[in-house]
């Protein structure tokens, strides 16, 4: 990562200009900022003549993020990627901002559920991806407890599609009750996309 800024995605490339031995050596590799577009023509994801191969964030130490990989298509942060992010009920369809790669239109994510306030108030959770004009996923209900602790659950990890030309999920919270409580999307990982 010494080549690399902080707080950012970085692509990992084989550089065709580059390419000297076989097996692939480090100068055969490089790595930038600039993400990726797919190439009908040569079926994959690819940076004028040079293809994508991976993607990784630069934290703000200067450090690439820690993920696990088994050689599938799942990648798996090492930690969980907080949005920052918390929907009441009752706001209408908000959107939540999912940082990923550029290429990667299908996420990991789980959802973090909560309810505080009577015992007979209730909120229920929908996502969708942004721009959908539909009724979205259950993600689940959490009521109140009255005088005892707040309803709070997390979701089972669910794969879902965001908007890939911003980024975006909505959620949307129909409720019974105050704006207590909330859903807050974490992320997990990513999958990479098909050609890659």
């Amino acid at each position: 990562s010494s080549a690399a800024g902080t707080s950012q995605w970085q692509y990992l490339y084989i550089d065709d200009s580059s390419i000297s031995a076989s097996p692939l050596v480090a100068a055969s590799f490089l790595n930038s900022t600039t993400a990726p577009t797919y190439s009908q023509t040569k079926h994959g994801w690819y940076n004028g003549s040079d293809r994508c191969i991976f993607g990784f964030y630069i934290n703000s130490s200067g450090d690439i993020d820690k993920f696990y990989h088994d050689g599938a298509d799942h990648i798996m942060y090492a930690d969980d990627f907080d949005t920052g992010s918390t929907i009441q009920g009752n706001q209408g369809w908000s959107d939540v901002t999912i940082q990923g790669p550029a290429f990667a239109d299908s996420m990991e994510l789980t959802f973090k559920l909560a309810q505080d306030g009577d015992f007979d108030k209730s909120t229920t959770f929908y996502a969708r991806v942004e721009g959908d004009s539909g009724t979205g996923h259950l993600l689940g209900t959490v009521e109140g407890g009255g005088d005892a602790p707040e309803d709070e659950h997390v979701s089972s990890s669910k794969r879902f599609f965001v908007n890939p030309s911003n980024r975006k999920i909505q959620i949307d919270g129909t409720s019974t009750a105050t704006a207590d409580g909330g859903c807050t999307t974490y992320i997990n990982g990513y999958f990479l996309p098909g050609g890659m």
